[in-house]
């Protein structure tokens, strides 16, 4: 039962900043769709939960501590990145997908950023 409630936790918690990251950086977006829940996403996470439930009952012996402490170092891991990736662009990110380039849209390439290769073009 902890595994779930740490992943539920951590699926809180990973929408509860992306609403307020945009909240802060992205007000004139500010919508529903900020909370980046939608019904696939639904679908996708009632499936989840129910592998996880069929597992915990049936197949028990595959939940080791391990494979949980690690997937909860990725979590850690890929949100700190993420948010921190969301502060240094600022208002330029977004979770729309832009095909065309906006007047304001700025490449970003310090913080987290600098650590990728983009390219200069854009």
């Amino acid at each position: 039962m902890k595994p779930f409630v740490t992943f539920m936790s951590a699926v809180a918690f990973f929408h509860l900043s992306e609403f307020l990251l945009a909240s802060m950086y992205m007000r004139k977006d500010l919508s529903r769709r900020s909370w980046l829940i939608s019904e696939p996403y639904c679908l996708a996470m009632l499936l989840a939960c129910l592998e996880y439930w069929l597992e915990a009952r049936f197949c028990s012996i595959i939940k080791f501590q391990v494979i949980s402490q690690a997937g909860l170092a990725g979590i850690v891991t890929g949100e700190f990145i993420r948010k921190t990736a969301m502060v240094t662009a600022k208002h330029n990110f977004t979770h729309d997908v832009k095909f065309e380039k906006q007047q304001e849209h700025v490449l970003v390439t310090n913080g987290i950023y600098r650590l990728g290769s983009f390219s200069q073009s854009a």
